[in-house]
């Protein structure tokens, strides 16, 4: 088994206590299939920076980090099709996978 990080990118929060109760309950439902596959729950980032060689700036990327989780999974295919059924893509985001380098 290998760790992954889903980095997630961008997904947006209704406007209204409904909807954004919903989309709530579609996460909670999702990382409870993932089950014991999940390391560490992440969290959702708020404030971020971009640190380069010219000094601190608003994060200069298009679609900036907006949260992040670490899953086990048997191969790179198995931690997609985890990530293919995350709730932020039916909020304009995304999630990016990416195998963690074990030391």
């Amino acid at each position: 088994m290998k760790n992954y990080m889903f980095a997630f990118h961008g997904g947006s929060m209704p406007d209204n206590d409904a909807a954004k109760a919903n989309i709530m309950e579609k996460w909670a439902q999702w990382m409870e299939g993932l089950g014991k596959a999940i390391v560490d729950p992440g969290s959702i980032l708020h404030v971020v920076k971009h640190v380069s060689p010219s000094g601190v700036s608003d994060t200069a990327i298009e679609t900036p980090m907006t949260g992040y989780m670490i899953v086990t999974a048997a191969d790179q295919s198995a931690a997609l099709e985890m990530a293919r059924t995350c709730p932020i893509l039916e909020n304009d985001g995304n999630v990016e996978v990416a195998q963690l380098v074990q030391p």
